[in-house]
Protein backbone atom coordinates (compact mmCIF):
# COMPACT_ATOMS: atom_id res chain seq x y z
CA UNK A 1 0.00 0.00 0.00
CA UNK A 2 2.79 2.72 1.02
CA UNK A 3 4.20 1.90 -2.70
CA UNK A 4 0.89 2.40 -4.48
CA UNK A 5 0.76 5.33 -2.35
CA UNK A 6 4.06 6.71 -3.46
CA UNK A 7 3.55 6.22 -7.13
CA UNK A 8 0.35 7.44 -7.41
CA UNK A 9 1.62 10.10 -5.67
CA UNK A 10 4.73 10.83 -8.43
CA UNK A 11 2.15 10.70 -10.80
CA UNK A 12 -0.14 12.72 -9.87
CA UNK A 13 1.63 15.02 -7.88
CA UNK A 14 1.05 18.37 -9.79
CA UNK A 15 -2.70 18.19 -8.71
CA UNK A 16 -1.86 18.20 -5.18
CA UNK A 17 1.13 20.95 -5.88
CA UNK A 18 -2.23 23.35 -5.38
CA UNK A 19 -3.14 22.18 -1.97
CA UNK A 20 0.36 22.62 -0.45
CA UNK A 21 0.04 26.19 -0.41
CA UNK A 22 -2.93 25.82 2.97
CA UNK A 23 -0.29 23.52 4.58
CA UNK A 24 2.49 25.48 4.15
CA UNK A 25 0.53 28.72 5.42
CA UNK A 26 -0.69 26.35 8.89
CA UNK A 27 2.61 25.25 9.08
CA UNK A 28 4.41 29.07 9.07
CA UNK A 29 2.24 29.84 11.76
CA UNK A 30 2.24 26.82 14.06
CA UNK A 31 5.89 27.03 13.30
CA UNK A 32 5.68 30.52 14.97
CA UNK A 33 4.09 29.78 17.70
CA UNK A 34 5.93 26.24 18.66
CA UNK A 35 9.03 28.26 18.00
CA UNK A 36 7.87 30.83 20.94
CA UNK A 37 6.29 28.69 22.94
CA UNK A 38 9.30 26.65 22.98
CA UNK A 39 11.72 28.81 23.65
CA UNK A 40 10.33 31.03 26.46
CA UNK A 41 8.71 28.30 28.26
CA UNK A 42 12.80 26.99 29.01
CA UNK A 43 13.29 30.59 29.81
CA UNK A 44 13.74 31.25 33.98
CA UNK A 45 10.35 32.96 35.34
CA UNK A 46 13.03 35.81 36.69
CA UNK A 47 14.33 36.61 33.58
CA UNK A 48 10.80 36.85 31.58
CA UNK A 49 9.97 39.23 34.26
CA UNK A 50 6.05 40.11 35.70
CA UNK A 51 4.61 40.15 31.48
CA UNK A 52 5.10 36.08 29.81
CA UNK A 53 4.43 36.52 26.52
CA UNK A 54 4.00 32.74 25.45
CA UNK A 55 0.02 33.32 25.71
CA UNK A 56 0.63 35.42 22.69
CA UNK A 57 1.53 32.22 20.92
CA UNK A 58 -0.92 29.65 21.48
CA UNK A 59 -3.85 31.30 19.22
CA UNK A 60 -2.08 31.26 16.20
CA UNK A 61 -1.14 27.46 16.56
CA UNK A 62 -5.10 26.63 17.50
CA UNK A 63 -6.39 28.60 14.42
CA UNK A 64 -4.08 26.99 12.28
CA UNK A 65 -5.37 23.61 12.88
CA UNK A 66 -8.65 25.22 13.33
CA UNK A 67 -8.07 26.49 9.57
CA UNK A 68 -6.66 23.42 8.15
CA UNK A 69 -10.08 21.66 9.23
CA UNK A 70 -11.96 24.33 7.76
CA UNK A 71 -9.70 24.50 4.56
CA UNK A 72 -9.08 21.02 4.02
CA UNK A 73 -12.19 19.52 3.57
CA UNK A 74 -12.87 21.77 0.03
CA UNK A 75 -9.48 21.62 -1.00
CA UNK A 76 -9.63 17.40 -0.76
CA UNK A 77 -13.01 17.21 -2.48
CA UNK A 78 -12.09 19.56 -5.37
CA UNK A 79 -8.76 17.87 -6.04
CA UNK A 80 -10.41 14.49 -5.84
CA UNK A 81 -12.90 15.61 -8.60
CA UNK A 82 -10.27 16.65 -10.63
CA UNK A 83 -8.79 12.95 -10.36
CA UNK A 84 -11.83 10.92 -10.52
CA UNK A 85 -11.38 9.74 -13.58
CA UNK A 86 -8.61 7.66 -12.12
CA UNK A 87 -10.24 6.75 -9.39
CA UNK A 88 -12.92 5.22 -11.18
CA UNK A 89 -10.67 3.27 -13.08
CA UNK A 90 -9.06 2.30 -9.39
CA UNK A 91 -12.79 1.38 -8.57
CA UNK A 92 -13.14 -0.74 -11.68
CA UNK A 93 -10.06 -2.23 -10.89
CA UNK A 94 -11.42 -3.69 -7.53
CA UNK A 95 -10.29 -1.43 -5.18
CA UNK A 96 -12.85 -0.48 -2.51
CA UNK A 97 -13.51 2.76 -0.86
CA UNK A 98 -11.35 2.53 2.55
CA UNK A 99 -8.14 1.35 -0.17
CA UNK A 100 -9.26 4.52 -1.96
CA UNK A 101 -9.20 6.36 0.79
CA UNK A 102 -5.80 5.21 2.28
CA UNK A 103 -4.19 6.13 -0.85
CA UNK A 104 -5.51 9.40 -1.02
CA UNK A 105 -4.79 9.74 2.42
CA UNK A 106 -1.61 9.11 2.32
CA UNK A 107 -0.71 11.34 -0.69
CA UNK A 108 -2.69 14.60 1.30
CA UNK A 109 0.11 13.16 4.33
CA UNK A 110 2.93 13.51 1.70
CA UNK A 111 1.97 16.60 1.31
CA UNK A 112 1.60 17.90 4.75
CA UNK A 113 4.92 16.60 5.75
CA UNK A 114 6.68 18.28 2.80
CA UNK A 115 4.71 21.35 3.63
CA UNK A 116 5.59 21.37 7.19
CA UNK A 117 9.42 21.17 6.59
CA UNK A 118 8.99 24.17 4.05
CA UNK A 119 6.90 26.02 6.48
CA UNK A 120 8.62 25.82 9.87
CA UNK A 121 11.89 26.72 7.92
CA UNK A 122 9.97 29.82 6.79
CA UNK A 123 8.39 30.28 10.10
CA UNK A 124 12.07 30.84 12.10
CA UNK A 125 12.71 34.23 10.50
CA UNK A 126 9.48 34.75 10.54
CA UNK A 127 8.93 35.08 13.99
CA UNK A 128 12.21 36.70 14.39
CA UNK A 129 11.22 39.42 12.66
CA UNK A 130 8.07 39.85 13.93
CA UNK A 131 8.50 39.21 17.52
CA UNK A 132 11.40 42.58 17.08
CA UNK A 133 8.61 44.56 15.25
CA UNK A 134 6.28 43.71 18.45
CA UNK A 135 8.91 44.29 20.69
CA UNK A 136 9.99 47.99 19.64
CA UNK A 137 6.55 48.54 19.34
CA UNK A 138 5.38 47.77 23.16
CA UNK A 139 8.93 47.46 24.74
CA UNK A 140 10.96 44.80 26.31
CA UNK A 141 8.39 44.78 29.17
CA UNK A 142 6.33 43.38 27.49
CA UNK A 143 8.28 41.37 25.33
CA UNK A 144 11.55 40.78 26.83
CA UNK A 145 14.27 39.06 25.09
CA UNK A 146 14.69 35.56 23.94
CA UNK A 147 16.29 33.37 21.31
CA UNK A 148 13.86 32.49 18.77
CA UNK A 149 16.10 29.91 16.62
CA UNK A 150 15.43 26.83 15.21
CA UNK A 151 14.41 24.18 17.36
CA UNK A 152 14.62 20.30 15.97
CA UNK A 153 11.73 19.91 18.41
CA UNK A 154 9.69 22.31 17.30
CA UNK A 155 10.27 20.84 13.54
CA UNK A 156 9.20 17.34 14.39
CA UNK A 157 6.10 18.69 16.18
CA UNK A 158 5.57 20.41 13.58
CA UNK A 159 6.05 18.25 10.54
CA UNK A 160 4.87 14.92 12.31
CA UNK A 161 1.57 16.82 13.01
CA UNK A 162 0.94 18.51 10.15
CA UNK A 163 1.79 14.92 8.13
CA UNK A 164 -0.40 12.99 10.97
CA UNK A 165 -3.64 15.78 10.87
CA UNK A 166 -3.87 16.16 7.04
CA UNK A 167 -3.54 12.07 5.95
CA UNK A 168 -6.06 11.39 8.93
CA UNK A 169 -8.66 14.06 7.41
CA UNK A 170 -7.76 13.17 3.97
CA UNK A 171 -8.81 9.97 4.58
CA UNK A 172 -11.49 11.14 6.36
CA UNK A 173 -13.11 13.22 3.56
CA UNK A 174 -12.52 10.66 0.97
CA UNK A 175 -13.71 8.15 2.94
CA UNK A 176 -16.84 10.05 3.03
CA UNK A 177 -16.76 10.92 -1.04
CA UNK A 178 -15.93 7.31 -1.93
CA UNK A 179 -19.06 6.21 0.55
CA UNK A 180 -21.57 7.97 -1.02
CA UNK A 181 -20.69 6.82 -4.95
CA UNK A 182 -20.10 3.70 -3.98
CA UNK A 183 -23.42 2.75 -6.02
CA UNK A 184 -23.01 5.17 -9.09
CA UNK A 185 -19.65 5.43 -9.16
CA UNK A 186 -19.70 6.59 -12.71
CA UNK A 187 -22.08 9.80 -11.07
CA UNK A 188 -18.87 10.42 -8.49
CA UNK A 189 -19.08 14.39 -9.40
CA UNK A 190 -22.61 14.60 -8.45
CA UNK A 191 -23.27 11.81 -6.04
CA UNK A 192 -20.05 13.20 -3.81
CA UNK A 193 -21.16 16.47 -3.32
CA UNK A 194 -24.12 15.83 -0.87
CA UNK A 195 -24.73 18.16 1.36
CA UNK A 196 -26.87 16.80 3.83
CA UNK A 197 -24.88 14.01 5.62
CA UNK A 198 -25.33 13.66 9.15
CA UNK A 199 -22.05 14.87 10.05
CA UNK A 200 -22.84 18.02 8.88
CA UNK A 201 -26.37 18.25 10.03
CA UNK A 202 -24.88 17.03 13.57
CA UNK A 203 -22.39 19.82 13.48
CA UNK A 204 -24.58 22.27 12.73
CA UNK A 205 -27.20 21.43 15.20
CA UNK A 206 -24.47 21.28 18.09
CA UNK A 207 -22.64 24.40 17.03
CA UNK A 208 -25.86 25.85 16.44
CA UNK A 209 -26.78 25.24 19.88
CA UNK A 210 -24.05 26.41 21.28
CA UNK A 211 -24.08 29.61 19.22
CA UNK A 212 -27.36 30.45 20.48
CA UNK A 213 -25.93 29.81 24.28
CA UNK A 214 -23.59 32.32 23.46
CA UNK A 215 -25.91 35.02 22.47
CA UNK A 216 -28.08 34.39 25.38
CA UNK A 217 -25.21 34.74 27.70
CA UNK A 218 -23.75 38.19 25.97
CA UNK A 219 -27.22 39.42 26.74
CA UNK A 220 -27.84 38.18 30.18
CA UNK A 221 -27.09 41.00 33.12
CA UNK A 222 -25.81 39.13 35.75
CA UNK A 223 -25.93 40.09 39.59
CA UNK A 224 -22.25 41.14 40.10
CA UNK A 225 -22.55 43.39 36.25
CA UNK A 226 -25.64 44.80 37.67
CA UNK A 227 -24.00 46.18 40.51
CA UNK A 228 -20.99 47.19 39.32
CA UNK A 229 -22.85 49.06 36.72
CA UNK A 230 -24.33 50.85 39.48
CA UNK A 231 -21.45 51.78 41.13
CA UNK A 232 -20.50 53.62 37.64
CA UNK A 233 -17.36 51.06 36.25
CA UNK A 234 -19.21 51.10 33.30
CA UNK A 235 -16.11 50.01 31.15
CA UNK A 236 -15.29 47.32 33.90
CA UNK A 237 -19.26 46.18 33.13
CA UNK A 238 -18.72 46.04 29.25
CA UNK A 239 -14.65 43.18 29.62
CA UNK A 240 -17.11 40.84 31.37
CA UNK A 241 -19.29 40.29 28.23
CA UNK A 242 -15.63 39.71 26.13
CA UNK A 243 -15.49 35.95 27.04
CA UNK A 244 -18.90 35.29 25.59
CA UNK A 245 -18.42 37.07 22.96
CA UNK A 246 -15.49 34.90 21.82
CA UNK A 247 -17.78 32.05 22.19
CA UNK A 248 -19.94 33.47 19.88
CA UNK A 249 -17.36 33.95 16.97
CA UNK A 250 -15.64 30.40 17.90
CA UNK A 251 -19.29 29.11 17.44
CA UNK A 252 -20.35 31.30 14.56
CA UNK A 253 -17.26 30.08 12.39
CA UNK A 254 -18.47 26.48 12.49
CA UNK A 255 -21.86 27.09 12.59
CA UNK A 256 -21.99 29.10 9.09
CA UNK A 257 -18.74 27.07 7.42
CA UNK A 258 -20.84 23.69 8.16
CA UNK A 259 -23.89 25.17 7.29
CA UNK A 260 -22.94 27.04 3.57
CA UNK A 261 -23.13 24.16 1.54
CA UNK A 262 -26.47 23.42 2.39
CA UNK A 263 -27.87 27.42 2.04
CA UNK A 264 -25.58 28.27 -0.78
CA UNK A 265 -27.72 27.17 -3.71
CA UNK A 266 -30.71 28.91 -2.54
CA UNK A 267 -28.88 31.86 -1.78
CA UNK A 268 -27.65 31.99 -4.85
CA UNK A 269 -31.23 30.94 -6.84
CA UNK A 270 -33.08 33.89 -4.53
CA UNK A 271 -30.68 37.14 -5.59
CA UNK A 272 -29.73 36.29 -8.84
CA UNK A 273 -33.44 36.92 -9.98
CA UNK A 274 -31.98 40.39 -10.20
CA UNK A 275 -29.40 39.99 -12.47
CA UNK A 276 -30.59 39.78 -16.36
CA UNK A 277 -30.74 35.95 -16.49
CA UNK A 278 -33.42 35.63 -19.51
CA UNK A 279 -32.70 38.09 -21.25
CA UNK A 280 -28.45 37.37 -21.56
CA UNK A 281 -27.06 34.28 -22.34
CA UNK A 282 -23.91 34.83 -20.69
CA UNK A 283 -25.58 35.67 -17.46
CA UNK A 284 -27.93 32.70 -17.50
CA UNK A 285 -25.11 30.33 -18.06
CA UNK A 286 -22.77 32.15 -15.38
CA UNK A 287 -25.67 31.57 -13.65
CA UNK A 288 -25.95 27.57 -14.09
CA UNK A 289 -22.25 26.98 -13.88
CA UNK A 290 -22.44 28.69 -9.76
CA UNK A 291 -25.18 25.93 -8.77
CA UNK A 292 -23.05 23.11 -10.72
CA UNK A 293 -20.02 23.91 -9.40
CA UNK A 294 -21.32 24.37 -5.98
CA UNK A 295 -18.10 22.40 -4.24
CA UNK A 296 -16.10 25.20 -5.46
CA UNK A 297 -18.42 27.63 -4.21
CA UNK A 298 -18.83 26.27 -0.94
CA UNK A 299 -15.09 25.84 -0.59
CA UNK A 300 -14.24 29.45 -1.70
CA UNK A 301 -17.51 31.38 0.24
CA UNK A 302 -16.98 29.21 3.33
CA UNK A 303 -13.35 29.95 4.65
CA UNK A 304 -13.71 33.96 3.65
CA UNK A 305 -17.03 33.74 5.84
CA UNK A 306 -15.43 32.72 8.47
CA UNK A 307 -12.35 35.05 8.11
CA UNK A 308 -14.79 38.01 7.18
CA UNK A 309 -16.74 36.98 10.87
CA UNK A 310 -13.76 36.42 12.86
CA UNK A 311 -12.16 40.10 11.71
CA UNK A 312 -15.71 41.89 12.15
CA UNK A 313 -16.02 40.07 15.84
CA UNK A 314 -12.25 41.15 16.48
CA UNK A 315 -12.91 44.91 15.35
CA UNK A 316 -15.86 44.94 17.63
CA UNK A 317 -13.14 43.63 20.68
CA UNK A 318 -10.51 46.12 20.26
CA UNK A 319 -13.13 49.39 19.42
CA UNK A 320 -15.66 49.00 21.42
CA UNK A 321 -14.66 46.42 24.49
CA UNK A 322 -12.28 48.34 26.93
CA UNK A 323 -8.95 47.11 28.12
CA UNK A 324 -7.16 48.44 31.78
CA UNK A 325 -6.28 51.79 30.95
CA UNK A 326 -5.03 53.40 27.78
CA UNK A 327 -1.79 51.80 27.36
CA UNK A 328 -2.84 48.08 28.48
CA UNK A 329 -5.92 48.81 25.69
CA UNK A 330 -3.43 50.50 23.18
CA UNK A 331 -1.01 46.69 24.03
CA UNK A 332 -3.94 44.45 23.74
CA UNK A 333 -5.23 46.36 20.28
CA UNK A 334 -1.75 45.80 18.54
CA UNK A 335 -2.03 42.37 19.74
CA UNK A 336 -4.94 41.21 18.61
CA UNK A 337 -5.21 42.89 15.11
CA UNK A 338 -1.51 41.33 14.68
CA UNK A 339 -2.68 37.55 16.07
CA UNK A 340 -5.94 37.65 15.38
CA UNK A 341 -6.79 39.66 11.78
CA UNK A 342 -3.38 38.95 10.79
CA UNK A 343 -3.57 35.20 10.58
CA UNK A 344 -7.17 35.32 8.90
CA UNK A 345 -5.98 37.43 5.87
CA UNK A 346 -3.23 35.06 5.17
CA UNK A 347 -4.99 31.94 5.65
CA UNK A 348 -7.97 33.89 3.12
CA UNK A 349 -5.56 34.46 0.45
CA UNK A 350 -4.20 31.27 0.76
CA UNK A 351 -7.85 29.23 0.59
CA UNK A 352 -8.40 31.39 -2.27
CA UNK A 353 -5.48 30.71 -4.08
CA UNK A 354 -5.03 27.07 -3.90
CA UNK A 355 -8.88 26.31 -4.63
CA UNK A 356 -8.79 28.39 -7.87
CA UNK A 357 -5.63 26.37 -8.84
CA UNK A 358 -6.98 23.54 -8.09
CA UNK A 359 -10.01 23.95 -10.20
CA UNK A 360 -7.90 26.16 -12.92
CA UNK A 361 -7.82 22.66 -15.41
CA UNK A 362 -11.61 21.82 -14.93
CA UNK A 363 -12.26 25.79 -15.90
CA UNK A 364 -9.74 25.34 -18.84
CA UNK A 365 -11.71 22.36 -20.24
CA UNK A 366 -14.87 24.31 -19.90
CA UNK A 367 -13.61 26.94 -22.10
CA UNK A 368 -13.20 24.60 -24.54
CA UNK A 369 -16.50 22.90 -24.48
CA UNK A 370 -18.04 26.47 -24.16
CA UNK A 371 -15.48 27.71 -27.52
CA UNK A 372 -17.34 24.45 -29.03
CA UNK A 373 -20.57 26.00 -28.58
CA UNK A 374 -19.68 29.00 -30.05
CA UNK A 375 -19.01 31.43 -27.65
CA UNK A 376 -15.82 33.86 -28.73
CA UNK A 377 -13.08 35.00 -26.36
CA UNK A 378 -15.08 37.89 -25.30
CA UNK A 379 -18.44 35.74 -24.59
CA UNK A 380 -15.94 33.73 -22.50
CA UNK A 381 -14.57 36.67 -20.58
CA UNK A 382 -17.71 38.48 -20.24
CA UNK A 383 -19.26 34.82 -18.88
CA UNK A 384 -16.45 34.32 -16.29
CA UNK A 385 -17.27 38.19 -15.54
CA UNK A 386 -20.54 37.12 -14.33
CA UNK A 387 -19.45 34.06 -12.52
CA UNK A 388 -16.93 36.09 -10.89
CA UNK A 389 -19.84 38.34 -9.36
CA UNK A 390 -22.47 35.86 -8.43
CA UNK A 391 -19.76 34.54 -6.21
CA UNK A 392 -18.50 37.72 -4.88
CA UNK A 393 -22.22 38.63 -4.08
CA UNK A 394 -23.31 35.58 -2.57
CA UNK A 395 -20.36 35.77 -0.26
CA UNK A 396 -21.08 39.55 0.66
CA UNK A 397 -24.77 38.87 1.40
CA UNK A 398 -23.97 35.77 3.64
CA UNK A 399 -21.35 37.70 5.17
CA UNK A 400 -23.17 40.96 5.77
CA UNK A 401 -26.88 38.87 7.29
CA UNK A 402 -23.87 37.15 8.98
CA UNK A 403 -22.81 39.91 10.71
CA UNK A 404 -26.15 41.30 11.81
CA UNK A 405 -26.68 39.25 15.05
CA UNK A 406 -23.29 39.70 15.97
CA UNK A 407 -23.98 43.95 15.53
CA UNK A 408 -26.93 43.66 17.47
CA UNK A 409 -25.78 41.54 20.30
CA UNK A 410 -22.69 43.65 20.63
CA UNK A 411 -24.63 46.78 20.25
CA UNK A 412 -27.36 45.90 22.79
CA UNK A 413 -24.41 45.17 25.31
CA UNK A 414 -23.23 48.51 24.99
CA UNK A 415 -26.61 49.92 25.87
CA UNK A 416 -27.35 46.92 28.99
CA UNK A 417 -23.66 48.62 30.19
CA UNK A 418 -24.53 52.12 29.61
CA UNK A 419 -21.09 52.92 27.79
CA UNK A 420 -20.32 55.63 25.61
CA UNK A 421 -18.80 53.98 23.22
CA UNK A 422 -20.66 54.53 19.18
CA UNK A 423 -21.10 51.49 17.00
CA UNK A 424 -22.06 51.89 13.58
CA UNK A 425 -24.01 49.52 11.34
CA UNK A 426 -21.71 49.98 8.52
CA UNK A 427 -19.33 48.19 10.53
CA UNK A 428 -21.48 45.07 9.55
CA UNK A 429 -20.06 45.54 6.07
CA UNK A 430 -16.68 47.19 6.38
CA UNK A 431 -15.11 43.89 6.17
CA UNK A 432 -17.04 41.91 3.94
CA UNK A 433 -16.97 44.52 1.42
CA UNK A 434 -13.16 44.87 1.24
CA UNK A 435 -13.21 41.19 1.17
CA UNK A 436 -15.63 41.10 -1.63
CA UNK A 437 -13.35 43.28 -3.74
CA UNK A 438 -9.90 41.35 -3.25
CA UNK A 439 -12.42 38.23 -3.82
CA UNK A 440 -13.77 40.04 -7.34
CA UNK A 441 -10.37 41.26 -8.57
CA UNK A 442 -8.98 38.26 -8.00
CA UNK A 443 -11.28 35.49 -9.58
CA UNK A 444 -11.60 38.04 -12.46
CA UNK A 445 -7.94 38.11 -13.00
CA UNK A 446 -7.34 35.08 -13.55
CA UNK A 447 -10.59 34.47 -15.18
CA UNK A 448 -8.91 37.07 -17.60
CA UNK A 449 -5.73 35.25 -17.79
CA UNK A 450 -7.37 31.73 -18.55
CA UNK A 451 -9.43 33.27 -21.23
CA UNK A 452 -6.38 34.85 -23.22
CA UNK A 453 -4.26 31.50 -22.78
CA UNK A 454 -6.94 29.61 -24.45
CA UNK A 455 -7.43 32.36 -27.26
CA UNK A 456 -3.74 32.14 -28.02
CA UNK A 457 -3.70 28.31 -27.50
CA UNK A 458 -6.74 28.46 -30.37
CA UNK A 459 -5.24 31.13 -32.28
CA UNK A 460 -1.99 28.78 -32.58
CA UNK A 461 -3.92 25.92 -33.38
CA UNK A 462 -6.09 27.41 -36.38
CA UNK A 463 -2.30 28.73 -37.74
Amino acid sequence: MIKMIWLQFKYSWRAWLGAGVVFVIASILMGMSLTGLITFAMMNQAVLGPHNPTPVFIFPAIFGLMTLFMALSGVVRLVVQSLSREYVQWEILGTNPRQLSMIIGGQVGIVGAISGVVGYLISVPAIQSFYAWAQGLTGKAWFPDGHLTFSWLAFLAIVLSIAIISGGAGFAHSHKLFANARNEILKFKQSSNRPYSWLRLAVVIISGVFLLLGFRSSLTITPLIRTTIRHGYHLEAVAQYVGPVMEIMFWGIVFFVAITPIILPWVIKGWTTLLPRKRVATTNLAYRNTLLNRSYAASLIGPLFGGSFLLTGMTYLTMTFPGNGNKNQFIDAILSFAFYLGAPMIIILANVLTITMIVSKQQANDLDLMSLLGFTPAGLFVERVWESVIYSGTFLICAVVGNLPLYLTVKQIVINTQNTRQLSIASTWYWPMWLFIAMLVFIVAVNAWQVRRFARRSRRIVA
